[in-house]
């Protein structure tokens, strides 16, 4: 079935404005999504400030966009844009609708995040995603566009629920360059199908 988002004028003219208001440009802005409800799918926030601070050295007027709604995940995010060094951050609203997100999303180049109903909004709308996968398996919830890369290491004990026993190797083994791998390939298009990547 056609799981594609609709996005209408009015959450688009939220984003247009908001991308203005910061100078944020399209083809430059990567998204990022570090936070989750479980800790068995959050990759490390010093991962995430890797990732941004490798995107921002590729060229001028980068930017990251990092999404978090609440408090807790606000100040996750906040630790990661201290971290990030010279890359400009920007944080997305904490109170924007599912609409105002998916339309904050759709003006991305590209989304780097954890295993989150975020990474289903951004498939919904076209961006593509590059998904760490860690106590879910990527054979389920997985984006579902073509073109979207999901890294995942095949641990012995994935799925699974509840807290982790094994130090959450499944998340921390898999490491930013084989992520930047994947957003090299998403931007140069030599990705062109869904596809799972075993990393760690």
């Amino acid at each position: 079935p056609d799981a594609s988002i609709r996005i209408p004028s009015e959450p688009r003219r939220f984003a247009d404005a908001f991308f203005a208001r910061a100078r944020l440009r399209p083809e430059t802005t990567l998204a990022l999504n570090p936070q989750a409800r479980y800790e068995t799918r959050v990759w490390p926030a010093a991962n995430f400030a890797d990732v941004a601070r490798a995107w921002g050295r590729r060229g001028p007027r980068r930017a990251v966009l990092i999404f978090a709604h609440g408090a807790a995940e606000a100040r996750g995010a906040s630790r990661i844009a201290r971290a990030c060094e010279s890359t400009r951050v920007v944080f997305a609203p904490t109170d924007s609708t599912v609409l105002e997100s998916a339309a904050l999303l759709s003006r991305c180049a590209l989304l780097v995040t954890c295993d989150t109903g975020i990474m289903h909004l951004a498939s919904a709308v076209g961006v593509r995603v590059v998904a760490v996968f860690g106590g879910t398996h990527p054979a389920g919830p997985f984006p579902f566009r073509a073109g979207n890369m999901i890294l995942h290491t095949g641990e012995f004990c994935s799925p699974c629920a509840g807290a982790c026993p094994y130090d959450l190797r499944c998340l921390r083994r898999i490491e930013p360059a084989e992520v930047l791998r994947a957003v090299e390939a998403i931007g140069s298009r030599r990705a062109p199908g869904r596809r799972f990547i075993f990393a760690g």
